[in-house]
């Protein structure tokens, strides 16, 4: 599989360092893919993602350390962004974290660490709030957290933090087999037979568009 041109456009602008920052604030890297600018060209200068481009980026502002590395490390074995044709922003992820070590994914974590949770971007997803909490009391809450802050110990996320329009795409992709199909990542192949056996009644615009009512909290 050759690299996209979006990879190589990110390859080249990864020496910049990132707006805001110390030089002290940056881990020491050792090769130019594992610096961290890259990540910028898609998800934006501040890791607030960017619905506008051609493949998609989410919010990454925010995220936990452990989840970060645990999707870095699933596309680069390869459990995620399989199938370039339905999911080609998943794909663009993989070719980008194959590249990547161990060692280089630990100064990825610790980079977009520093970038904390700001406030919601506009809902861009019509949904029924009210329902959608009623919704997500019932099949999410469990894992998830009642506020929708995660739970690391179940490999749940932080759903509260996340871009509404991500929240629908990401579940859909669950549904779809696009994610989480592989029992060779038993978490989120849970979420794929969760997202399978809910309610026919169910709506995620309903559950994003409630989602998108609770503020983000920061990480410690």
């Amino acid at each position: 599989m050759s690299r996209s041109p979006l990879y190589a456009a990110a390859a080249l602008v990864c020496i910049a360092a990132a707006p805001g920052m110390s030089p002290a604030a940056q881990p020491t890297v050792q090769s130019a893919i594992a610096d961290h600018n890259y990540c910028t060209v898609c998800h934006g200068t501040n890791l607030k993602g960017d619905p506008a481009i051609t493949l998609k980026a989410p919010v990454l502002a925010g995220i936990e350390p452990w989840y970060l590395s645990d999707q870095l490390k699933a596309y680069r074995a390869g459990r995620r962004g399989q199938n370039g044709t339905d999911d080609p922003a998943g794909a663009e992820m993989r070719t980008v974290a194959r590249e990547l070590t161990d060692a280089q994914i630990n100064d990825l974590v610790h980079y977009v660490g520093q970038f904390k949770p700001e406030a919601r971007s506009a809902a861009t997803v019509q949904g029924d709030a009210a329902k959608g909490r009623e919704e997500y009391a019932a099949s999410c809450a469990s894992c998830h957290g009642t506020q929708a802050a995660g739970n690391p110990s179940l490999h749940a996320p932080d759903l509260a933090r996340l871009n509404d329009w991500y929240v629908v795409e990401a579940f859909k992709k669950y549904q779809s087999n696009l994610r989480g199909a592989s029992v060779e990542d038993p978490w989120a192949f849970q979420m794929h037979q969760i997202a399978g056996t809910l309610p026919a009644g169910f709506s995620i615009s309903d559950v994003a568009a409630y989602l998108n009512t609770l503020p983000p909290e920061p990480k410690p």
